[in-house]
């Protein structure tokens, strides 16, 4: 009797498990870019600029819905934060798109 309640008990803890797992998926912790990234250059339209930079980061942040692939971010320039705003990502294509408090999108 012991035997199968044990069982039984594992077969449940592994179907919970599943379906939590299944929830919990959030593809910005998947593809490991919820973190604080370093700046090592800047271009505009293809073209990179020739600037060496130093200290500049962006953090990118998971929002309320963590199912899907938008977020938030913060700048950093030598530890203080420059700007805020969302950014969502296009797997496709490797792009981010990045909107900023006022609304301009780049």
């Amino acid at each position: 009797m012991k035997y199968q309640m044990y069982i039984a008990f594992v077969v449940l803890c592994l179907t919970i498990g599943c379906n939590s797992d299944d929830e919990s998926s959030n593809p910005l912790e998947e593809n490991e870019l919820l973190s604080l990234w370093e700046i090592k250059a800047e271009g505009l339209n293809n073209v990179m600029s020739l600037e060496d930079l130093c200290c500049d980061f962006i953090e990118f942040l998971d929002d309320d819905n963590s199912n899907d692939l938008r977020g938030n971010y913060n700048t950093y320039v030598h530890n203080n934060i420059t700007g805020t705003g969302t950014f969502s990502i296009n797997l496709e294509n490797n792009v981010i798109t990045y909107s900023t408090e006022n609304v301009n999108t780049y």
